[in-house]
């Protein structure tokens, strides 16, 4: 259930968790701002684009070698982001993230569906929309912790790390 939660959060945990760092962000990549807000709408735009092929995948390849492959595709582009020494580099790893971060959002639901009906599924589905709601309102926070902790690409780095463990 935790990991299915987790998936749920994905999207949420990754934009939220990369908005204060923004502002270091684009001083440090030697960009404006309106150029560095993009990292967010890049994502969104690789969400978009990677749900349909994502679910279409895992219905003719099976649910796991998709999410496999997904977060893999997630963990990769969310080291590129942290290890970005442009924005047209941080932007691109964004983007492909997106598509990486697709198969978490739509194959956890998916999965609820598969493994379970009734009851049991209003309740899986219950709790992960209690993360999914938790995400977005911590994740900031923490993200911001980070940054004044370490520096801005600490955000990046957790969220590597995290797509890393969601796959173990």
């Amino acid at each position: 259930m935790l990991t299915l939660g987790l998936l749920t959060a994905t999207a949420a945990l990754t934009i939220d968790m990369s908005l204060p760092a923004i502002p270091e962000m684009v001083r440090a990549l030697a960009t404006d701002l309106p150029r560095g807000q993009l990292i967010v709408g890049a994502f969104m735009l690789g969400m978009a684009c990677g749900q349909i092929p994502a679910g279409l995948f895992s219905d003719r390849l099976g649910r796991m070698p998709v999410l496999y492959a997904g977060m893999s595709l997630f963990t990769l582009a969310a080291t590129a982001a942290a290890l970005a020494q442009s924005i047209e580099l941080m932007l691109a790893a964004r983007f492909v993230q997106g598509i990486g971060g697709a198969s978490a959002v739509v194959l956890s639901r998916a999965i609820v569906r598969d493994i379970a009906s009734g009851k049991s599924a209003a309740r899986l589905m219950s709790l992960m929309t209690m993360i999914f709601t938790v995400a977005p309102v911590v994740a900031p926070t923490i993200g911001a912790l980070m940054v004044a902790q370490w520096d801005w690409r600490a955000p990046f780095i957790a969220i590597a790390a995290g797509g890393a463990f969601m796959l173990i």
